[in-house]
């Protein structure tokens, strides 16, 4: 079915770029950014013969408020979430990017800009004034998505994901009255539900960053990554049940395996019936009764205190005061560390890309059955994807973060005191991230999708190339 004049649109789709101010920072390479944008008429240009326009679509998590200083689950006073908002965009090694965002648009290019669970603060009419100001704009010249819709282009439809996340659901019912309000310059008179994976940023990763600069850039944020901390501090064992309560909010993330049509969005994260795990017999063995304790608040809603940030003392027998002291780490504790890493392997199945995994994949497959639908574009996940099947395509766009790609040598049998070296590069802060990604969707001019791709964005000097992982658009 059309609807309404569309044009040809050559889109590419970035999501997860989490620029923000908190350190260490979660992009080290802006640079990579920057040039892709400004490079972008040259990596994908249009078909002038049928009038195809350029489009760049920033999927969600573009500005990462959950790690700007004065780090808050959410800001709410529109004045102090501009500050914010200035704070990233003033920034030396970021304003060329923003500086590169004005220039696309002042080619005539478009720019899209949809809402994740990062930047829930990008729906305040304010901070959307202050970022169309940045960038030189007006408001006819930049499309904000941020309302709850997937982005409809023709036959494709795009999205953050996170809707399928109950950990990281944005409360749309909250945040539509609080924007309603901020639009009349009127006081909101309800409260935005956090989500309780925003919560486990602010109480457990942002404080942990500072003595282990590389905890924000694991993925998943979850059961591992707690079983993981506790391990790198065990000065966190006293608070372990509180990290239980926000681990079974957590879990909610698990309770929309089939990525169906969530209900209503109001109290995202204060449910408790998130369905009893089954222990995991490997993970009882090793971490015993710290994992019998996270287990013990399954049943349990996050507490008012717990939304408090985690009072992390370093103690002696922490990961980093062995590395300070040159101090060889007991080999039974790298053996747990090494399980635990083994299991965020698993989740992430970097190197499958044709695979539609979990809620967002088969949000995705429910949602091609749809005779209007060709493609579906989401991010969130960080892992990029690209899954065809008869009713049609499924890209993930990936992230722009340095995220990281545990070697598997590290973690054989054997090889603790390699792994060891592995975790003190990491602790210096020496990455070896993964390139970034970005889909690529060609629409005609009736709406029809008519190529996809799944690219790669490597920088070569001062250039940027794309190496094609999946799909074609030539």
């Amino acid at each position: 079915m059309r609807a309404g004049n569309l044009r040809a649109t050559r889109a590419v789709v970035i999501s997860d770029i989490h620029l923000a101010n908190g350190q260490p920072d979660m992009v080290s390479n802006p640079v990579v950014l920057t040039q892709f944008i400004n490079q972008l008429p040259s990596l994908f240009p249009v078909d002038t013969q049928i009038n195809e326009k350029l489009e760049l679509i920033i999927a969600g998590d573009f500005i990462d408020y959950l790690n700007i200083q004065e780090y808050s689950a959410w800001t709410v006073d529109p004045a102090q979430a501009v500050r914010k908002l200035a704070d990233v965009t003033d920034r030396s090694q970021f304003a060329p990017v923003f500086d590169a965002l004005a220039q696309h648009i002042q080619r005539g290019h478009r720019l899209t800009i949809l809402l994740g669970n990062h930047d829930v603060e990008l729906a305040l009419p304010q901070v959307q004034d202050a970022l169309l100001c940045r960038l030189g704009a007006s408001p006819h010249e930049v499309l904000y998505v941020m309302d709850g819709r997937a982005y409809r282009l023709g036959s494709a439809r795009i999205e953050h994901g996170n809707r399928y996340d109950d950990a990281n659901a944005n409360d749309w019912t909250g945040l539509r009255a609080i924007v309603s309000a901020l639009s009349r310059n009127e006081s909101p008179t309800v409260d935005l539900e956090i989500s309780a994976g925003s919560k486990l940023v602010i109480k457990v990763v942002n404080p942990l960053k500072d003595t282990y600069p590389f905890v924000n850039l694991l993925q998943p944020v979850g059961e591992i990554l707690l079983l993981l901390l506790l391990e790198f501090e065990p000065s966190l064992a006293w608070q372990v049940d509180m990290l239980g309560r926000l681990l079974n909010s957590k879990r909610l993330a698990e309770r929309n395996k089939l990525g169906q049509q969530p209900g209503a969005t109001r109290n995202v994260s204060a449910q408790a019936d998130a369905a009893r795990e089954v222990p995991d017999d490997e993970l009882l063995t090793l971490f015993g009764d710290t994992y019998r304790q996270l287990h013990s608040q399954a049943s349990k809603n996050v507490a008012a205190g717990d939304v408090l940030s985690l009072l992390v003392r370093p103690g002696r027998d922490g990961l980093a005061a062995y590395f300070e002291r040159q101090a060889p780490v007991p080999i039974e504790r790298l053996r747990k560390i090494r399980a635990a890493l083994k299991r965020i392997i698993d989740n992430d199945k970097t190197d499958n890309l044709d695979i539609a995994d979990g809620p967002c994949g088969a949000a995705a497959k429910r949602l091609l059955q749809s005779s209007e639908v060709q493609a579906v574009v989401m991010g969130h996940t960080h892992l990029p994807r690209y899954y065809r099947c008869d009713d049609g395509v499924y890209l993930n766009s990936g992230t722009w973060i340095d995220r990281l790609r545990i070697p598997h040598r590290v973690l054989a049998e054997g090889a603790e005191r390699e792994l060891e070296a592995y975790l003190r590069d990491l602790k210096e802060d020496r990455r070896s991230p993964c390139p970034p990604t970005c889909a690529e969707l060609r629409i005609d001019e009736t709406g029809a999708v008519r190529a996809s791709a799944l690219h790669e964005v490597l920088l070569s000097q001062s250039n940027v190339a794309l190496r094609t992982l999946k799909g074609a658009t030539s």
